[in-house]
């Protein structure tokens, strides 16, 4: 693994990690909408990089793996064109 993608690996950690702290603080209303502004961020982003185009064909990949049971514990693999 190079350093870029470990230094990735360990920030998701250390979030992942600060989450769970939060959910045992909070509500679920809290949770949720603390959940929905992380995404907001994360995709308000992801536009401002990869512009709408690239946007909208990442974020469709992501909601046809979820539609077909493609959620665990490994990652979505969103970026690697088909074929």
């Amino acid at each position: 693994m190079d350093k870029d993608l470990q230094a990735v690996a360990g920030w998701m950690q250390e979030i992942e990690e600060k989450m769970q702290e939060i959910d045992l603080e909070l509500n679920l209303r809290t949770i949720t909408n603390f959940n929905n502004a992380l995404l907001n961020i994360a995709v308000n982003r992801f536009v401002a990089i990869e512009g709408s185009q690239g946007s909208a064909t990442i974020l469709w990949r992501i909601a046809d793996a979820l539609s077909n049971g493609g959620y665990g514990n490994e990652p979505l693999e969103i970026n690697q064109l088909d074929g």
